[in-house]
């Protein structure tokens, strides 16, 4: 289960957001995820989050899964 901590929403650059989420994830995960991967994780919530869309079909076709690209919508 992840912990919840306040983030203030004031301006900041792209990089201490990065470092401030990375953080973030870094507590949750205890080292199950090296650094690196936790940044790269951290800068694409932050683009998720940046361009507000997301094609959730071609996220579902990309899953690897065996299930039906219906059922990972």
């Amino acid at each position: 289960m992840f912990t919840t901590h306040s983030i203030h929403h004031t301006k900041t650059s792209q990089g201490s957001k990065i470092t401030e989420l990375t953080s973030v994830l870094e507590q949750n995960f205890e080292s199950k995820i090296n650094k690196a991967r936790l940044k790269l994780i951290s800068m694409m919530i932050l683009a998720l989050c940046k361009i507000k869309t997301v094609n959730y079909q071609s996220l579902a076709n990309v899953f690897d899964s065996s299930a039906l690209t219906e059922s990972s919508l």
